[in-house]
């Protein structure tokens, strides 16, 4: 009798013990692979990013490449259509967002959502007044005076002869101001939210962390 207790016992303990180490070894695996999501997701974050920032610096440099240093307008002359922009709209999967969760990345998600609002609103923009600048062009061309293989056109008009071409200059000149505005604040908040991510990343992930990929 004490003999079958003692094997009937050593039976359940065996169950438990067994049940615990499937259940240590799921709990492993489980881990690592909420650790593989949480890095891929956190890399998602960080290419998003660097695709937002990237856009907005490069489309501030170039339109303002041929604006003189330190000229205060107007700015319209000097740029012409922005040509081979990539103005698909730019999103970010909720998922991705998602492991920054918590009142302490609040302000990082916040700014991520903002940059890329800028890049998407400043595509918008420029293909705008890709549009509005050609107009302007062919409708200038009769009046030009400058010469061949010059950069900015010299244009004689009466305003009150051609009202129009006025108000043409004047909703292209202010379309592009807000452009380069946007492009100018987006380009500042590229680079505060590229800092930002390294701190909450290394503080999500680890200290010691890398992500094998630069911003």
């Amino acid at each position: 009798m004490d003999n079958q207790i003692i094997s009937l016992f050593a039976g359940l303990v065996g169950v438990v013990l067994g049940g615990a180490i499937t259940f240590s070894i799921q709990l492993f695996f489980a881990r690592k692979i909420d650790e593989s999501i949480k890095r891929s997701n956190v890399i998602k974050v960080q290419f998003a990013i660097r695709h937002a920032s990237n856009d907005l610096a490069v489309w501030n440099k170039q339109l303002r490449e041929n604006i003189p240093e330190n000229y205060e307008g107007p700015f319209w002359p000097f740029v012409q259509e922005y040509v081979g922009i990539n103005a698909q709209p730019q999103f970010i999967e909720t998922e991705a967002l998602s492991v920054f969760s918590g009142k302490k990345f609040n302000n990082f998600v916040n700014d991520v959502l903002l940059l890329i609002e800028q890049r998407n609103a400043a595509a918008s923009a420029i293909l705008h007044y890709n549009l509005l600048r050609n107009a302007l062009s062919h409708a200038l061309a009769p009046h030009a005076r400058n010469q061949v293989g010059e950069a900015v056109v010299d244009v004689a008009i009466n305003p009150h002869e051609h009202p129009q071409i006025v108000m043409q200059i004047n909703e292209c000149e202010s379309l592009l101001v807000s452009v380069l505005s946007i492009l100018s604040s987006g380009t500042a908040k590229g680079r505060s939210t590229s800092l930002l991510f390294g701190t909450k990343s290394k503080f999500l992930l680890g200290r010691n962390s890398s992500l094998g990929i630069e911003i």
